[in-house]
């Protein structure tokens, strides 16, 4: 155990905490691609996938699918590893077979454009991807492994759960919770003050005025309750 222990933090001394992989060569892999190289900092190394690559072409290697990231992260000491996958259960799943099958020293940074605004006493969680034109407001939380897709915003005191997303243009008021997985999909609107429960989804377009309880989808103006929905279920 010592042994192991004393390898551990050998690999994690000489890997590179500036080396980056991508894991998603989707649309929403590039906009993650396009924040990453925005910021400057990082090595993009390359991307994993194991569907479409042509989103991302010419942008970096596509390196095998996400079976090839261990073999990456030890052989190119890639230490940074960001999951550009929209579906947020599916994120979570794939999240957490990472952080079972890969090295401790491997992290997952939270990556934030530099056109995004980031209130005072915000945090924004490890995992957590905010995109171009995105605002988290002053006092809002952002959990692990959320989206706050591009021109999204979350204002004052606005609570997003682990693995919950906005999508593009969405305007959430302040003092919103937004439970573990829930997705608020483009264009929609959430009133000041609503709750949005965990692994419920909010449809395009539509204006929360009332609080959504758990595991629904809801749309229309005003949004209304259409059905039941599990972690997994389609969105829509």
């Amino acid at each position: 155990m010592v042994g192991r222990s004393r390898r551990e933090e050998g690999n994690r001394l000489v890997s590179d905490l500036s080396k980056l992989a991508i894991l998603g060569t989707g649309g929403h892999g590039l906009v993650v691609a396009d924040a990453v190289l925005a910021m400057g900092g990082y090595e993009l190394v390359g991307f994993v996938s194991g569907g479409d690559d042509s989103a991302v072409l010419g942008i970096a290697p596509v390196l095998g699918d996400d079976r090839d990231l261990l073999e990456l992260v030890t052989t190119r000491r890639v230490a940074s590893v960001a999951v550009a996958v929209g579906d947020n259960a599916v994120r979570k799943t794939v999240i957490e077979r990472l952080r079972d099958s890969l090295p401790e020293w491997v992290c997952f940074p939270p990556i934030v454009h530099p056109v995004a605004s980031i209130g005072i006493k915000a945090s924004i969680g490890d995992g957590s991807v905010v995109l171009a034109g995105a605002v988290v407001g002053p006092g809002a939380s952002v959990g692990e492994c959320c989206i706050v897709n591009t021109r999204a915003s979350l204002d004052h005191h606005g609570v997003l759960g682990d693995y919950a997303s906005l999508a593009p243009g969405v305007t959430v008021g302040g003092d919103v919770s937004i439970g573990e997985g829930g997705a608020v999909a483009i264009g929609a609107t959430v009133l000041h003050g609503r709750s949005i429960g965990d692994w419920s989804v909010v449809g395009a377009c539509a204006t929360v005025i009332d609080d959504v309880p758990d595991g629904v989808v809801a749309y229309g103006t005003p949004a209304r309750v259409v059905r039941e929905r599990e972690p997994g279920d389609r969105y829509l």
